[in-house]
């Protein structure tokens, strides 16, 4: 009889269960994520990574590539604790042209159990390698290091960049 209770209960609490999502779909939930997360960090926040960012410069446009996640064999997005990306993120103020704009990059570890997500960048300067290997896994150090593979994910930074900051004040 106490199996036919769990099947039963199973069977109901079945349409309610968050179904595994097509790999294509979860890259792109855990970039979408990533992105919110990066272009949440403040200018101070990117300085204290080593990224010059000028005095007004508040608006912070950004793209990810992402180059793996864990658990590495999540189903769904919300299953995902961190993403490893290489982030390209450019700074201005309302109205500045993307020419005149703060332009940050580099990998990023991204804790997606925190909410707001953490965002854990190595600090530029004398021991980044170590710094860089503490957070980014092994297999993805080499990618890291060299910066995006996609060369469309740094070329949609420009028509994201305008559209926030250079079409509306």
């Amino acid at each position: 009889m106490p199996e036919a209770v769990l099947v039963l209960a199973a069977l109901v609490a079945a349409p309610y269960a968050p179904s595994a999502q097509s790999p294509q779909e979860l890259r792109a939930d855990v970039i979408g994520r990533s992105v919110a997360a990066v272009e949440q960090l403040s200018p101070d926040e990117h300085a204290h990574h080593g990224h010059a960012v000028a005095e007004g410069q508040t608006k912070i446009a950004c793209v990810v590539e992402l180059m793996g996640y864990a658990p590495a064999d999540a189903k769904r997005a919300e299953d995902v604790t961190t993403a490893y990306t290489y982030f390209l993120c450019a700074a201005g103020a309302a109205g500045q042209p993307y020419a005149q704009a703060s332009r940050i990059s580099g990998p990023a570890a991204v804790d997606l159990r925190q909410s707001p997500p953490l965002v854990h960048v190595p600090e530029a300067g004398l021991g980044y390698d170590e710094r860089l290997k503490a957070i980014i896994p092994a297999e993805y150090q080499d990618w890291a290091a060299q910066g995006f593979r996609d060369r469309g994910v740094p070329e949609a930074l420009l028509p994201k960049y305008e559209a926030m900051l250079v079409a509306s004040p």
